[in-house]
């Protein structure tokens, strides 16, 4: 289990009324302190070898949209300390029948993968598909392809597999759920 840890954020603020200013010291993307000093709480969480800050909910683009033909895998992602996933896939063109099978693989502290969705349906034609992996988590809505209910490890990725050499334009996409 992580420990947990807790610190305190201190920076100065100036006399001005910068409530009134539209200025928030707490948004991402600032490109200056606006404030020289203020405190506030952030929570750490303990990975094992460092302490990270606490993180929510997040998405990003595993696989661009592109033409394929052959099997392709992701990027390792790490993840800090959310629970399951989402994996979205888009499907733009489809022209085989063989299908596009979507695993979701799980790394151990030596490296080694593991497949953590078993069996997913090859998707054959156009369409948005979802690939859910989260504790408790069980199959409703239209768009959804696979539910499993396991916890997503520190550290995976998601395999696109081909069921023949047809061609398929796709986008894999994810979102981590705290």
């Amino acid at each position: 289990m992580a420990r947990k840890q807790f610190s305190i954020k201190t920076a100065l603020k100036d006399s001005g009324d910068l409530a009134l200013s539209g200025l928030d010291p707490w948004q991402d993307g600032l490109t200056y302190n606006p404030y020289p000093l203020e405190t506030a709480n952030l929570e750490l969480l303990f990975n094992g070898a460092n302490w990270d800050r606490k993180r929510n909910n997040t998405q990003g683009t595993l696989l661009a949209s592109s033409a394929r033909t052959t099997a392709t895998i992701s990027p390792t992602i790490i993840n800090h300390n959310c629970k399951g996933v989402i994996i979205w896939l888009k499907v733009t063109s489809a022209s085989g029948t063989g299908g596009l099978i979507v695993r979701i693989g799980g790394f151990d502290n030596s490296g080694q993968n593991y497949w953590l969705n078993a069996s997913p349906t090859p998707i054959t034609a156009s369409g948005y598909k979802a690939y859910i992996l989260y504790p408790g988590a069980s199959t409703a809505g239209a768009d959804v392809a696979q539910a499993t209910s396991n916890p997503l490890p520190r550290t995976w990725n998601v395999t696109v597999q081909v069921g023949d050499s047809s061609s398929y334009t796709y986008e894999v996409d994810y979102s981590l759920i705290y």
